[in-house]
């Protein structure tokens, strides 16, 4: 049996609501899902590029999914049991106080205050009254040093805060200016203090009175900071808490800036994590390090590839999207989990042919052809054709005469099975404007989906000439010359084992790379033995996604090599396509398993 994985993060990230998870995800680009079995905790894992010390630091992320300090406080012990992190953030969204601070606005806490405790009393007359009993936590002074630190270099974090902008919901009628008083670009404040209960916040005299009464700095109130904080300081690891502000918790409160604040709130956790956060070794560390290389690890795991001399082969991949784009055909990057797609559309960021502009998407519930061409208009610079589009009443057709005035653009479109499965009104009208301008180059559609798209619509009683004519490319397994390369960067005499147990799979190539190149190497063999349950959970979803008798076939080739001769035309078709997704390989007249015995292990196992 193969050894347990060690689980093991440099930074541990909490969320309590979906839409902070997804805001924190995203903008941490972690692809790598686990989840405990004792638990049942969904954890996401990846690498953050620290700038001051130049290399990866391991983030996990998990979400409560529910208000409160008693559940918050429960996973964060349990990441912190799990994980051992050296740093713990808590991101996302609270409600803030009105002329104190605005809406968009991200503050890194200096100080949590927990208002609710009290005790009640009798007094010499027998009067019984209750009194408050406050409790604060001020946030550790190794993470107020680097908070500080950070917030010294005033340019960087005003280009950045620029840079991430806010694209606020169009006020209602004769509220502009109102809206205008409140709502502000991110910027970054400190020295603020949160309080937190367990009541969501309905009234802002709330705030003002906790603050009037028991600390002078309250400025922001959430239900959660105080469990968090308590339960990093019973575990004696650092801990901070970046919120961004969504309401000012009164009547008036809703979820419409909800998206808006999570997101500013991830992107300032990110940007502090790159610029800000210093991680001291431990004298363990220490000790390590005289036997564990210094150097940074070549490989890349558990964030997408975003620099060219870290992108191994797809060479056919890349000149098939090439030549689509430049035939006026839109393209579908297809295959499972972690088999490098939104690798390969930052590759396509970074090479897509012609002087146009290129639009990030990730399409999210509810997505509409009028708040898809809104939010292009928005990332377009055309923020009031966007909040125009966003007005009750605006239709596809009106969406489509929109997507006409934007001009040459790309669109790269990550997570696009959500266009399929939560997207309303795409039909087939819709999606003609959209091909008619792909078809003129004016428009370039590139996607990223673990489903083909047109199959999924049509399923839903939807067509489109647009999707059907895509060019589909297929992820799967590198070229042997370019694994070969990658796997090269290893230590000395560690590449023919990768192969060996990795085959040509990029992500269990990388995995395994790094991991070797941090660990000290007496643990290469356990190191090995952990890449099959690593990788299975990867292989777990590329199986989900395949018929009765495309996993049937796979089950056959693992007991043996299946001859080509002979075979019925329908069988022969399901191998091949196996062949097309890199799955099987058809070599001296027979069909086998892709190398890796990793890879064959996991389907002898679902024999």
């Amino acid at each position: 049996m193969p050894s347990p994985v060690v689980l093991c993060a440099d930074i541990g990230v909490i969320t309590v609501l979906p839409a902070e998870l997804n805001a924190a995800r995203r903008t941490l680009r972690l692809e790598c899902r686990h989840k405990d079995e004792r638990s049942g905790t969904v954890y996401f894992q990846g690498s953050v590029r620290s700038a001051l010390g130049g290399s990866d630091y391991q983030v996990v992320l998990a979400c409560v999914a529910g208000s409160g300090n008693t559940g918050i406080a429960a996973l964060t012990s349990e990441l912190i049991r799990t994980w051992s992190p050296k740093r713990m953030l808590l991101v996302g969204i609270a409600a803030g106080m009105r002329e104190k601070v605005k809406i968009g606005e991200v503050v890194m806490a200096e100080r949590v205050v927990a208002y609710e405790p009290a005790a009640l009393v009798v007094d010499e007359g027998g009067i019984r009254e209750e009194q408050r009993r406050p409790e604060i936590l001020t946030v550790p002074n190794t993470m107020l040093q680097d908070v500080a630190a950070y917030l010294v270099d005033e340019a960087r974090i005003g280009t950045f805060c620029a840079e991430i902008g806010a694209a606020f919901p169009h006020a209602p009628r004769g509220q502009k200016k109102a809206w205008k008083d409140v709502a502000g670009g991110p910027v970054v404040k400190k020295d603020v203090t949160i309080a937190s209960g367990e009541k969501l916040l309905r009234d802002p005299e709330k705030l003002r009175e906790v603050r009037a009464q028991i600390h002078g700095k309250v400025e922001a109130g959430d239900m959660e900071a105080w469990g968090f904080a308590k339960a990093c300081t019973q575990q004696n690891v650092p801990w901070l808490v970046i919120r961004g502000i969504s309401d000012f918790g009164d009547d008036s409160k809703d979820d419409r800036f909800h998206d808006l604040a999570a997101r500013a709130a991830a992107a300032v956790m990110v940007h502090f994590i790159e610029h800000g956060l210093n991680l001291e070794k431990s004298a363990e560390a220490r000790t390590a390090a005289t036997t564990a290389p210094s150097a940074p690890s070549p490989f890349v795991w558990g964030r997408p590839i975003d620099r060219d001399v870290d992108f191994f082969g797809r060479e056919a991949e890349k000149g098939q999207i090439l030549e689509a784009i430049e035939k006026g055909k839109a393209v579908q990057i297809l295959g499972g989990a972690l088999v490098g797609k939104s690798s390969m559309l930052r590759w396509v960021e970074r090479h897509a042919p012609g002087d146009r502009p290129l639009v990030w998407l990730e399409p999210g519930a509810g997505l509409s052809p009028t708040t898809l061409v809104a939010t292009l208009a928005e990332r377009l610079g055309r923020a009031a054709m966007g909040q125009a589009l966003r007005q009750e009443g605006a239709t596809a057709d009106r969406a489509a005469e929109a997507l006409r005035t934007l001009g040459p653009f790309v669109v790269l479109m990550d997570d696009a099975d959500k266009l399929a499965t939560t997207g309303k009104g795409f039909e087939e009208g819709f999606f003609e404007v959209v091909r008619g301008l792909v078809q003129d180059r004016v428009v370039a559609w590139i996607s990223a989906s673990t489903i083909d798209l047109f199959d999924v619509f049509q399923q839903n009683g939807l067509t489109s000439r647009f999707l059907n004519s895509s060019e589909r490319i297929w992820l799967g397994p590198l070229e042997e010359a370019a694994a070969w390369k990658l796997a090269e960067q290893a230590p000395d005499g560690l590449a023919a084992r990768m192969i060996a147990d990795a085959g040509y799979f990029a992500f269990g190539l990388q995995w395994l790379g790094d991991q070797l190149h941090r660990r000290s190497p007496d643990r290469v063999e356990e190191t090995l033995d952990e890449l099959a349950e690593v990788a299975a959970r990867a292989f777990a979803s590329w199986w989900a996604l395949l018929s009765v008798e495309q996993q049937r076939a796979l089950r056959q080739c693992a007991s043996a090599p299946i001859p080509a001769g002979g075979l019925s035309r329908p069988l022969r078709g399901i191998l091949n396509r196996l062949v097309g997704r890199g799955y099987l390989i058809k070599k001296d007249g027979a069909y086998h398993l892709a190398p890796g015995e990793a890879w064959a292990r996991f389907v002898c196992d679902e024999r």
